[in-house]
């Protein structure tokens, strides 16, 4: 009878072992890791692994990232944000990645993300990342955009902060417009046309 207990624990025991193990071995697929990471700021370049990038106020909800490859061979610049808040109302349930706090304001994140780019040596490049669901923020904000750049060799990451005054032109206004509704597309589509899109004379100068 011991040795048939100890049998099934045994199993028991190899199944967890193996649980474990596929677990570990995904979230370190998972992880992102990098040579080394630093604190940005918008509005400052910063040359590293051989290309130079600018984050930039741009135009009327966006931000907009330039790139540049300074070196002789292919870098590879992410965008990616990957933390902060941005407040605003919501009159529908079960948004999923929100949750809605006890004063009925939901708070959540909704930059885009996720945008690549990969330079060739002497060219350059505009990473536009755009706030979806604009109409709805009716409070001051913080989010941190992770840039990163990759020349096959070394990952540098870049953390820049953006807030509300790097997403509006007129924050204040913006916010009072969307507590009262009047940037709802539902109500008032017109506002939302052309929106996300950089305006055909946009110029980012690199230093």
């Amino acid at each position: 009878m011991i040795p048939r207990i100890f049998n099934i624990d045994s199993k028991v025991l190899s199944f967890i072992s193996f649980i474990s193990i596929s677990l570990l071995t995904l979230l370190t697929a998972s992880c992102v890791t990098y040579d080394s990471v630093e604190e940005g700021v918008m509005n400052t370049a910063y040359k590293v692994n051989g290309g130079l990038v600018l984050m930039d106020k741009g135009t009327d909800k966006m931000v907009v990232l330039g790139a540049r490859n300074d070196s002789d061979s292919d870098i590879t610049v992410t965008v990616r944000a990957i933390g902060g808040e941005i407040g605003y109302r919501s009159s529908s349930s079960g948004v999923s990645n929100f949750s809605k706090s006890s004063n009925s304001m939901t708070r959540g994140a909704y930059l885009t993300g996720g945008n690549i780019a990969i330079i060739h040596p002497g060219e350059e490049t505009l990473i536009t990342v755009f706030l979806k669901n604009w109409f709805m923020a009716n409070k001051t904000f913080k989010h941190r955009m992770e840039v990163i750049v990759d020349n096959g060799v070394k990952r540098h990451a870049i953390n820049i902060f953006v807030t509300q005054d790097d997403i509006f032109d007129d924050s204040i206004k913006t916010f009072s417009d969307n507590k009262l509704g009047r940037n709802d597309p539902s109500r008032n589509g017109a506002v939302h046309i052309g929106v996300g899109d950089l305006p055909g004379n946009y110029v980012l100068t690199f230093p």
